[in-house]
């Protein structure tokens, strides 16, 4: 019984096969292609008649019978772009009669459409776009009551389009998009809460009404909305409201609203605050998080602001960026609960000494100012734990400025190039992360602070490091160079980095590494050596045992047997861009670990056999980009490997001339038991052989489909192919 059941199997796998070979000249040239994801089949169609959404579809319905036969329960997607259809009637449900109710989401947008005289056969559809058409009657939507998403943004309305009498009746409607449109007036009864509702760029738009009671608008959009003049929310809850760019004067349209999470203004014209031109005792919720809520009035030419304007608020997130403040004083923030305040680029050069006191705050963000002296600045900041004041002309810091932040985690003095006047940290018990910039010297002595874990140099040009370069960092776990340089590094510049788990030189330009200075990191778990034109590792790595990331990409390597010898706990190296032609046998003997390997874009044009025989553990192996024929696909994936899960094939010489030399070099890949994906796109496939092969991978559960698709060229799933 069981042989007669595979006997069917095969010929029903066989007919399948030359039925879709008759059909793919003119299915995988045309305007409509298809993408598998999980259990979504997707069809998307580029310029299309009505003609060409029939025939292709059709085509295609024998993916879509295998698909359904493979997953069961499945959904369909239909994305109609740039298509000349002007209306919609009887012959959208045409190639669907038997999965009408798979039929989740349509998209047909930017398609001339004018005249929709019924989706209601799609009984199961949640999600229907028409963006950028010219529709007048919206009568459709009346019998859509499963809908739950609707975007109808960049059309023309007209007043007698009843578009507000249809919306009505949608009691699952949870998303609406009116974006870009020619709206005066919007009207809303709401039945259920709202996700997301988008007005904006809407330049008539004058009034909106909200109707109901105690329901939530979580987002709602009206960003560019310059001649709004009343918008009635009354008795209702909105998570965020957006104004951006909309308004200039705030007081009556915003009284008695809601807003329980945030309110954006940024991009409005607002030079003064105060209790006239916004009140923010308008904005009561009852359903406020105990965060508070977020402000953001950044870039509003705000130059102003009154006397203990946010004194005593509780706000989660206040957003003064870009603004022309100058100068900040005592009692703005006074007994202020903050998590987050923004202050940057505000064309701050003067804080008064006690400004942030008695203020509770745990960020503090003031970049691209004009500051020059912190004394006293955070003096009275206990709670702070991180302060950004990147980019600005400090002169000097010294040992009192931060002297009582003993909650002080993290601290950014990137381009500020100041000097530091004694140890200026050494008093603080928390800090842990520290990024800045240095013009020569480290200033280790007066920088030292000894619980700190994370060092990130930026913007420096260095004299040559050495051994007393970072002396008594003993707990630094993570070091960073960004967009920096030295005169070189002495053999011994990381002694006494007894704790380093992180290095990253990548950002250290002109420089010659020389590997033997990592030798004394014995916890080193991750080494970016990239972009180095190293050429020979000379077994300097090896020690590096708890090493489980090396990044050796865009280098020019010649690698030795024993070059990875030693590295027992590695799990990911990359060999990328390495002008690699060979690996020696061997190479990875030691790697039991490993778990991704990296040896794309070299010139490998073959593999010996064993190469990878002892990676155990191996799940992705990347060979794209390379020269491979057929003849190294059986060395590629060798029985050991038992854990492979994905492979990557890509761009590469791999040609077959029949369907048995298929069965023969990729007998291994298509039965491995884990593998999950491959990618085999831009090789020299012939469409019938490539064919032949989606099919095995298919029916090994194995996903092909590629990163880069190449769907506006004869393919089969957008995997090139020549006939």
């Amino acid at each position: 019984m069981e042989n007669k059941t595979t006997g069917i199997d095969t010929i029903r796998k066989t007919i399948i096969l030359y039925i879709s070979l008759a059909l793919f000249q003119s299915v995988y040239g045309e305007k409509c292609f298809h993408t598998v994801e999980d259990h979504t089949f997707t069809i998307t169609c580029e310029g299309a008649t009505m003609e060409d959404y029939l025939d292709d579809i059709f085509e295609m319905k024998i993916h879509i019978r295998d698909f359904k036969d493979n997953k069961g329960t499945f959904y369909i997607n239909i994305k109609l772009h740039n298509c000349n259809l002007s209306h919609i009637d009887e012959w959208i449900y045409i190639p669907w009669e038997e999965y009408m109710q798979q039929v989740s989401e349509l998209r047909i947008t930017n398609s001339s459409i004018n005249h929709i005289q019924s989706l209601n056969r799609f009984n199961e559809l949640k999600i229907l776009d028409l963006s950028s058409n010219d529709i007048n009657d919206y009568a459709f939507l009346e019998s859509m009551k499963s809908l739950t998403h609707l975007y109808l943004a960049h059309n023309n309305f007209s007043p007698d389009s009843s578009l507000f009498d249809y919306i009505r009746g949608l009691y699952r409607l949870s998303v609406i998009d009116l974006s870009y449109s020619n709206l005066k007036n919007f009207t809303m009864s709401l039945r259920n809460n709202i996700v997301n509702c988008n007005l904006s760029h809407s330049n008539n738009l004058r009034e909106i009404f909200f109707y109901g009671r105690d329901y939530n608008i979580y987002n709602l959009d009206l960003t560019d909305n310059r001649n709004l003049i009343a918008c009635h929310l009354n008795y209702i809850y909105i998570g965020h409201l957006d104004l951006s760019n909309s308004y200039q004067d705030f007081t009556d349209i915003l009284r008695d609203t809601q807003i329980c999470d945030k309110i954006t203004l940024k991009d409005n014209y607002l030079p003064v605050l105060n209790e006239t031109t916004l009140n923010l005792n308008f904005f009561y919720c009852g359903r406020r998080s105990i965060l508070g809520l977020s402000i953001d009035l950044s870039n509003t030419s705000l130059a102003d602001i009154s006397e203990a304007f946010f004194s005593g608020r509780i706000l989660n997130e206040l957003n003064l960026s870009f603004n022309n403040l100058s100068k900040l004083e005592y009692p703005l923030f006074f007994e202020s609960k903050l998590v987050n305040l923004n202050l940057s680029s505000s064309n701050i050069s003067s804080l008064s000494p006690k400004v942030f006191s008695s203020l509770t705050v745990k960020t503090i963000d003031l970049s691209n100012n004009n500051l020059r002296w912190l004394d006293g600045t955070f003096s009275r900041a206990h709670t702070i734990k991180k302060i950004i004041l990147s980019s600005n002309p400090i002169a000097s810091i010294t040992k009192s400025a931060f002297k009582k932040c003993r909650d002080l985690e993290s601290l950014d003095l990137t381009n500020t190039y100041a000097l530091y006047s004694g140890n200026v940290f050494a008093t603080l018990p928390s800090l842990r992360n520290f990024d800045a910039s240095f013009s020569k010297s480290l200033y280790t002595p007066e920088i030292l602070n000894m619980n700190l874990s994370s060092l990130t140099i930026v913007n420096s040009r260095l004299d040559k490091l050495n051994s007393s370069s970072f002396k008594g960092f003993y707990r630094l776990k993570r070091l960073t160079f960004v967009n920096s340089s030295s005169s070189g590094m002495s053999k011994n510049v990381f002694k006494g980095l007894y704790s380093l788990m992180y290095i990253d030189i990548s950002g250290l330009s002109d420089l010659n590494i020389d590997p033997r200075i990592f030798k004394p990191l014995k916890y080193l778990k991750v080494l970016d050596l990239s972009n180095y034109n190293l050429t020979d590792l000379q077994n300097n790595l090896n020690t590096l045992q708890s090493l489980e990331i090396l990044n050796l990409s865009s280098n020019v390597l010649q690698l030795k047997k024993d070059s990875f010898s030693g590295l027992r706990k590695l799990q990911v190296l990359c060999l990328t861009d390495n002008k690699l032609s060979s690996l020696p046998v061997g190479l990875f003997a030691s790697l039991k670990k490993l778990t991704d390997l990296y040896l794309n874009k070299n010139y490998l044009s073959q593999l010996d056999p064993g190469i990878f025989s002892n990676l155990n553990s191996l799940e992705m192996l990347d060979l794209s980009h390379n020269q491979l024929t057929a003849n190294s696909l059986h060395n590629i994936v060798p029985i050991s490997v038992s854990n492979m899960k994905y492979l990557y094939l890509q761009n590469n010489y791999i040609r077959m001339q029949s369907r048995s030399n298929v069965d023969y070099y990729f007998s291994i890949i298509v039965n491995h038991p884990s593998l999950k994906r491959i990618d085999v796109n831009n090789n020299e496939w012939r469409c019938s052989i490539l064919f032949y092969l989606l099919l095995l991978l298919r029916n090994n559960y194995i996903s092909y489909l590629p990163d880069d698709p190449s769907y506006k060229e004869t393919n089969i799933d957008g995997i090139r192919c020549t006939s």
